[in-house]
Formats: structure tokens, sequence, C-alpha cells
């Protein structure tokens, strides 16, 4: 696997595929995330839980995620929807990567349609740089996203002072949220507070139909899952 990330840097064979985001009251794609993916030499295409380990531990990964970065801010310069980046701790700790973002951000000419997604931790709510780039972020127009939300701290008192735009409820409550009212109960709860506090939500891993009216009757903004949308390299 190393020499797969090596070959991929090397020859330019770091990708991304992308999932639509779908606007729950109007059924209109406006958001696409962005999925990394490695081509190996036989032209398959590697999902990151397979060479994202590895990769931090063989010191890659500030690469990978430079070059998805890159890949990503290019491929929308000239779309109308936004797109949304997964960033972890380990890219705003490493200074290089955190300069490459702000600034292909600060030039990418499409700022405002650009949201980056952080996993809520007790790290990223320690850490004083997660601020900073928030900041920046927002400065430059672009919004962030808090992913996963309702499988861990749930501290909306962070969130507000972080200035989180938008909360993507976690699927490990979104998966039963037609058929276990406590599920159900969570999750309108969540939507109701971040509606409250200015916040725009997304049910991730929408994968029925029963599951997908469900949310849309809880009054959730957006809507991701493989019901809707499966991940693709190319965009229509």
């Amino acid at each position: 696997m190393i020499q797969i990330i090596e070959q991929a840097i090397k020859k330019d064979k770091v990708g991304c595929s992308y999932q639509a985001i779908v606007n729950a009251k109007t059924g209109e794609i406006e958001k696409y995330e962005t999925l990394m993916r490695l081509q190996d030499e036989e032209g398959n295409r590697i999902s990151p839980q397979d060479f994202v380990s590895i990769a931090k531990k063989a010191r890659y990964y500030p690469q990978l995620t430079q070059k998805v970065v890159q890949e990503a801010l290019f491929t929308f310069i000239n779309r109308t929807e936004s797109v949304s980046i997964n960033l972890s701790i380990d890219d705003l700790m490493d200074d290089n990567t955190y300069s490459f973002i702000i600034d292909a951000l600060r030039n990418c000419g499409c700022s405002h349609r650009v949201v980056f997604e952080l996993l809520e931790t007790e790290e990223i709510e320690l850490n004083d740089r997660v601020f900073e780039f928030t900041s920046i972020v927002k400065k430059l127009g672009g919004k962030i996203a808090i992913d996963d939300f309702g499988s861990g701290y749930s501290n909306y008192a962070y969130l507000m002072k972080l200035g989180v735009d938008i909360l993507k409820i976690d699927a490990s409550l979104i998966k039963e949220v037609d058929t276990n009212n406590a599920s159900r109960l969570i999750v309108r709860s969540i939507i109701d507070i971040a509606h409250a506090l200015g916040m725009e939500t997304v049910a991730e891993h929408v994968h029925t139909q029963e599951v997908n009216e469900t949310m849309i009757e809880l009054g959730v903004d957006y809507l991701q899952g493989y019901y809707l949308h499966e991940p693709i390299a190319d965009l229509p």
C-alpha cells in the first residue's frame, strides 16, 4: 500500500469522488462532498479506509490532503454548487498543509462556495489553531461544518464559539430514525437547536426511502446518502 501511495503522489493519481448533498425542500443538488480516492497501476480506485492510516504512519498524508484540496477547488471554480472538503486535526497542525489550504482558498475565486468539514473531537475543541483556521475561512467567505455530529461530544457552546455553519448528523442516529423513537427525538432536537442557533443541518447516510421521508418530515435542510446519490468521479 505504501508503494501505491507513493506512485499515486508521483504520477498524479490522487483524485476525488463527489457525493451529492440534496436540498430537502426542493430535491435539487446544491452541494457535493469531496471523497479522497487513490488510483493504482491497474486503474482501480481505492477508498480512504484502505490507505489513510498507512499514509499517516508513512508521513504521506499531508501531500494527499493538499492534492485533494487543489483538485476539489479547481473542479468547482466554474460550477454553481458548493463543495465540502474533509479536514482532520492532523491537517490543521501540519504547517505546510495549513498554509497551503489558506492560500488555495484565498486564490481559488470560489471561496464563498467552499465548506470545510471538521470531525468534532476533544483535540479539535481544545486547539487554538482550529479557532484561528475557522476565523480565517469565514473571513474569506467559506463555511465550517461539523461532521458526524451526535456521535460524541455534541457541545453546542463550543460550536457557537467556533462559528459553525452546518451540522452533519451522524449515521448512527440516522440509520434507524424511521423506526426508533429515541433516535427520532434526538435528531429532532439537534435540528431544532441547530436552527435556533442559525445553523443548517445535513442528514448523512440516507439509505432508504423511509429514512429520507422521515428526515424531510423532521425538518432537516439537506440530505446525503446512497439512496439519493452514489459518489462519482466525473460530475455531470
